[in-house]
């Protein structure tokens, strides 16, 4: 249908794979190659990193079903790790490193893939980060859903 049959969004790449996902004929997948890789400069400060946050939940409200619901799941696996101190059992903890210790097997064997080295404690502030992250974002984007984005505001 081309590029003008796509609507409008400020997370055009993520709108391009949805118009391919939603053709139902084509499979999405993600090379993990060492020579696909692609690196970009991270954001300068909070204010810029926020605002990429934002602008990424913003385009992730067009997702899917599925979308939606792997968010959810995350949201929920991440709000009960914030709470578990007040229910702290031998189980609650059992629960938490595994999750902990799920998602760096999980990285280890990105980053070993990709030849790329992955220092502990960048692990550590990464899954600090992370919880306030998927904590926070839903709460940013049910009040406020504006966008400031290549010098143009979206609304």
């Amino acid at each position: 249908g081309t590029y003008e049959a796509i609507p409008f969004s400020v997370t055009e790449d993520f709108q391009l794979l949805m118009a391919f996902h939603n053709l139902k004929k084509y499979k999405i997948i993600y090379p993990l190659d060492k020579d696909a890789l692609v690196t970009s400069k991270p954001c300068p400060d909070v204010k810029s990193l926020y605002a990429q946050k934002k602008r990424w939940g913003v385009g992730g409200m067009e997702s899917d079903f599925a979308g939606y619901f792997v968010m959810g799941i995350g949201f929920v696996n991440h709000l009960f790790m914030i709470i578990s101190p007040f229910f702290f059992t031998p189980i609650t903890v059992s629960i938490i490193m595994t999750k902990v210790l799920i998602d760096f097997i999980f990285l280890l064997a990105i980053h070993t893939k990709l030849k790329l080295r992955m220092k502990i404690i960048h692990y550590m502030a990464f899954e600090v980060y992370y919880i306030i992250y998927v904590l926070c974002l839903p709460f940013a984007l049910l009040f406020n859903r504006r966008v400031q984005w290549k010098d143009r505001i979206f609304e």
